[in-house]
Parts: C-alpha cells; structure tokens; sequence
C-alpha cells in the first residue's frame, strides 16, 4: 500500500500516514478487497485531509489560505501565455460552460490536472503549480479575481476578456442552492459588501440578500472594465441569449477570439438551465427584481 500515499505526499512517518495505514488495517481485517482498500482510503484523504497533491490544491479554502491571503498578484505568470483569452462573471452565470465551449475549439490547450478547471487555472495563473506553456492558446476562467479584479488592467498581457451575464434571478437561486455557504460568505465579504446601498442597512443580512448584493457588485467590477478596456478587449455575453439564439451568440464570440466555429460547439448547450429562474418563490423573486434588474438591465445593454 505504500505506493498509494507516495502520491499524497505523506511520508511513512507522518501521523496523517499511521491514520490511514490504521484505516486500512482495519479495512482487511474486515474482509475488504485490495480495490475497496484503496477507494476507501484516498476518499477518507480527500475528505478529512485535503492535502496537495503533485504541488497542487485541491480545494478553494486551501487556495485562499496558501495563495489569496498571502501572494500579492494572482495574475504573477498570465504573461506567460501571450493572447490568452479570460472568461469572467459573476459565479453561477455560465462561466464554466462558456470557458468549456471555447476550450473545445481547434488550438486550444487543455492544461487541466485536477477537478476543477478554474481552480487548476488559478493555480497556474499565480505561479503556484508549475505549468510549461504548450504551443496554441489558453484560455482560463477568472471569475475567481473577485475584488482582485484591476489585475485585468494592471497586467500588461496580452489577452481577451469575456464577461457571462446572467438574468439575476436564475445567478441568485444558483448562489442560494448550489453553493456552499463558505463560498457565498466569501463571495459576499469580499464583493457583496461593498454593493449594499448606504441607505440600506447591514444587519440581520440573510442570505437571499448577500447573493443579490454580490450580484450587483460582480457586474459593478464590468462597468469599470468596459470603461477602460478597448473593444476588441472585452466582449460581454448574456447567457440567456446565448441558450436561445445558441448558433448566432457562438459564431460572434468564435469571430471575437479569432477560432474556427463549429457545430460541435453549439450541441455543448442546454436550453434548459433557463428554468432555474422560475424556482425562486414569488417573494423571493420580487426582491431580487427591486435589487438586481436595474444592475442587469445596464450590464445586458452592453452585450
């Protein structure tokens, strides 16, 4: 079994390796196959000791523990892949499907080694896991920046920005069911916050509302963007659109970035996510619209 914790990183010696070895023990004295034997112990690891693996993190709270809260740029090595292309947004807008969308275009480079796609760019993009740039281009979701967001403009990269926009109601209840609570509190301490209203107040805040003020801040972050940034820079789009008018959304982004489009890339997506709006109680629902539509309804005419 020694082999198996070589790649953990934990030396036979650690206490963390007399745990596990202990659980194995007790696994074979149980009858448990060789199989069972391993399944069992690299999910205990992966659960109980996130550990890095192969110089990597495995999660977003070892992120923000290792890199966030200790290195001053987490763009350090983004000129490393010269026109790059960066997707961006608020968290649940469709960044994952847009930055897999472009991904699979001809000449595009998979550099992913772990679970998660834009934790694994994270990691490379701050110059924590070492990464040879290959030959063809990158391209990397960055919603991740949050109040990091100026590196967009404080780089001297050359790369394309692409901002996912969302109805807010469908981001909100993303945000409020399929979010960790550590991600939300995250999320909102370090961009939500800085959205509430002077008039509003900061006590008592639920949940519902910390989503919606860290959608207002997120697409806060784009108007300074598109500001600033040059057109051919920045190109924003709306999800919505993009699940019903799929072919003529795809082909203008496959023009922006300058990549062959192809069929392929409009089978990838799913009209149905559209629903998730319609979850959201009445109530619910009618906060969102007095906090976000006007957000939203000023971030889409710039799609």
């Amino acid at each position: 079994m020694r082999p198996d914790f070589v790649k953990w990183n934990l030396s036979p010696g650690s206490q963390h390796f007399k745990f596990a070895r202990l659980i194995v023990l007790n696994s074979k004295v149980s009858g448990a196959t060789g199989f069972s034997m391993r399944i069992f112990n690299r999910s205990f690891l992966e659960k109980y000791f996130p550990l890095r693996r192969n110089g990597d993190l495995r999660t977003w709270r070892r992120f923000q523990k290792h890199v966030r809260s200790r290195q001053p740029r987490l763009f350090s090595h983004l000129h490393l892949f010269p026109n790059s292309i960066l997707v961006a947004g608020c968290q649940r807008s469709g960044t994952t499907l847009v930055t897999r969308l472009i991904n699979r275009c001809e000449g595009m480079v998979d550099f992913r080694f772990g679970r998660d796609d834009e934790l694994d760019a994270a990691q490379i993009l701050c110059g924590y896991k070492p990464h040879t740039p290959s030959s063809g281009r990158y391209c990397f979701q960055t919603t991740y920046l949050n109040e990091r967001y100026r590196e967009y403009l404080e780089s001297t990269a050359k790369f394309q920005l692409i901002w996912v926009i969302r109805k807010p109601s469908s981001v909100v209840y993303s945000l409020l069911y399929n979010w960790s609570d550590f991600a939300l509190e995250e999320l909102f301490e370090t961009v939500g916050r800085q959205a509430i209203p002077d008039s509003a107040t900061t006590q008592g805040l639920t949940r519902l509302l910390k989503a919606c003020y860290c959608y207002n801040g997120k697409q806060s972050q784009l108007f300074e963007l598109h500001r600033v940034l040059q057109p051919e820079r920045l190109m924003v789009i709306d999800y919505d659109r993009l699940m019903t008018e799929s072919r003529l959304v795809v082909e203008a982004l496959c023009e922006f970035i300058s990549l062959p489009f192809s069929e392929g890339l409009v089978d990838m997506l799913d009209p149905s996510s559209l629903q998730k709006a319609d979850r959201l109680s009445t109530a619910e629902q009618a906060i969102v619209a007095r906090i976000c539509l006007p957000t939203y309804e000023r971030a889409v005419m710039l799609a």
